[in-house]
C-alpha cells in the first residue's frame, strides 16, 4: 500500500499536514481541533489513495506510455508489464524498459558511459516492436546476434515517433551524457503525416534547477492521476490544429487511413505530404549535423508497408531517402528488396493480421538483413 501511495503528491501533503497538526496539538487541545485534524488527514489520505489508484484505472493509454515535455512522449523507466497492441486485448505481450525508458530485455540500469561498442536504434512502433516480447523484436534479435561481438544494442524507439522526435530524443540523451558509436534511424512511411502533427510541438528548455527537478516531475507525472492530467492539460498540451483527431484530417479513423497515401495519392501528397516531407528532411538534417558533431556514425533505414507490397506501389519513399542519404554520404539500408521478393500471396505471413506491423517472421527477416548489413560495415571508417 505504501509503495502505491508514495507516487501521489497528496501523500506528501498528508505527511506534512499531519506533522504540522501534531506539532500544534499541545497549543490547541480542544475536541473540535482534534476532530478537524483527523478529518483533514483522513481526507488527504483518501485523496492520495484515489490519486495513486486512478492513474492505473482511468488512463486512456497504457500507463507506461507517458507525455514528455522534451520529446513529446516516451516510455516509463523500469517497466515490466503485460500489455496488448490490438484494440480487443487479445494480442498480449510483455514489455520491459530499462533505466533510460528504452524497450529492453530486462529492467536493467544502463550506464551512460559505454563499455565497448554501442549502437542505438530509433524509430516508431515497427522498431519499438509492438505486439512482441523483446526476444521476438528486431532490436531483441539483433542484440542477441551482436552479443558475441561485444556490441550493446539500445532501442530508443517509441510508437508514433517521427524525425522531429528522433532528433529531439537523441539530442536530449546525448546532452545527458549517453555515449553511442552508431545511430540507426528508421524512417517509416507514416512519419510524413506525423511530422505535420508534431510541427506545433515546442520542447521545454530548462534551467539547471529545472533540470534537477525533472526526475521529481517525471515521477509524479507517471504515478499521480491528478498531477499527470493537470500537466497534460495546462503544461504539455499546446494548441494544435493538426492533432490526430482534428477536423483537418476528418477524425482519428480517417487520419490512420491517410498515413500511407502520400506515396500514391496526389491529393494526400498535396494535403500533407509535401509539407511533411519538408519537415522530415529538415529534422533528419538536424540528426545528421548532430551525429557529425559528436563523431557518431549515422545510418538510415526504410521499408514498405503491406499495402505498398500488395498494391505494387512505386518506391517513392525509398528513392527520397536514398537520395537524402547519398547527398550527405550517410549509410543507407533498404528493406524493400527482401519484402518485394516474397510472393504476394505469402506477404501476409510477415505482418500481424489486420494490422500494419511486422509479425515475428517479419521482425526476423528485418533483423537478419540488418545484422548482415552491420557485419558488412566492419572495418570501415566513420
Amino acid at each position: 500500500m505504501s509503495m502505491i501511495l508514495v507516487g501521489s503528491p497528496f501523500f506528501y501533503i498528508t505527511l506534512l499536514s499531519g506533522g504540522i497538526l501534531w506539532f500544534l496539538r499541545k497549543r490547541y487541545r480542544s475536541t473540535a481541533f482534534k476532530v478537524a485534524a483527523i478529518n483533514i488527514v483522513s481526507i488527504l489520505f483518501l485523496l492520495s489513495l484515489f490519486d495513486s489508484v486512478a492513474v492505473k484505472m482511468f488512463s486512456k493509454v497504457d500507463s507506461f506510455r507517458v507525455p514528455d515535455s522534451r520529446f513529446h512522449h516516451g516510455l516509463k523507466p523500469f517497466v515490466n508489464e503485460i500489455t496488448a497492441w490490438d484494440k480487443d486485448g487479445k494480442f498480449k505481450y510483455t514489455i520491459k524498459t530499462n533505466s533510460l525508458g528504452f524497450v529492453d530485455g530486462s529492467t536493467r540500469i544502463v550506464d551512460k558511459k559505454k563499455n565497448g561498442k554501442r549502437i542505438m536504434l530509433i524509430g516508431d512502433s515497427f522498431i519499438e516492436g509492438v505486439g512482441y516480447k523483446w526476444e521476438d523484436t528486431v532490436a531483441g534479435m539483433l542484440s542477441e546476434k551482436l552479443k558475441k561481438d561485444g556490441v550493446e544494442v539500445l532501442n530508443a524507439s517509441v510508437a508514433s515517433y517521427s524525425p522531429k522526435l528522433y532528433w529531439l530524443k537523441t539530442e536530449y540523451f546525448l546532452n545527458m551524457g549517453l555515449e553511442i558509436d552508431d545511430l540507426y534511424v528508421f524512417v517509416d512511411v507514416s512519419d510524413i503525416i506525423d511530422e505535420v502533427v508534431y510541427d506545433y510541438f515546442v520542447p521545454e528548455t530548462f534551467s539547471k534547477f529545472r533540470q534537477d527537478l525533472e526526475p521529481v516531475i517525471d515521477f509524479f507525472s507517471k504515478n499521480s492521476f491528478v498531477f499527470r492530467n493537470y500537466r497534460i492539460k495546462h503544461v504539455l498540451n499546446q494548441k494544435n490544429p493538426y492533432q490526430e483527431d482534428s477536423v483537418f484530417w476528418g477524425g482519428l479513423k480517417n487520419f490512420y487511413l491517410l498515413k500511407p497515401k502520400w506515396i500514391y495519392n496526389e491529393g494526400a501528397y498535396e494535403m500533407y505530404g509535401r509539407k511533411g516531407l519538408g519537415l522530415a528532411k529538415k529534422h533528419m538534417d538536424n540528426i545528421y549535423k548532430l551525429c557529425k558533431k559528436r563523431g557518431i556514425r549515422l545510418h538510415i533505414g526504410v521499408w514498405p508497408w503491406y499495402i505498398n507490397l500488395t498494391e505494387k506501389h512505386e518506391r517513392k519513399h525509398l528513392e527520397i531517402w536514398k537520395k537524402f542519404a547519398s547527398d550527405r554520404k550517410i549509410d543507407f539500408i533498404q528493406f524493400y528488396d527482401i519484402f518485394e521478393a516474397i510472393p504476394v500471396e505469402a506477404v501476409g505471413d510477415y505482418f500481424i493480421p489486420e494490422d500494419i506491423h511486422w509479425s515475428k517472421e517479419g521482425n526476423f527477416i528485418v533483423a537478419e538483413k540488418l545484422y548482415e548489413h552491420i557485419n558488412s560495415l566492419k572495418g570501415e571508417k566513420k
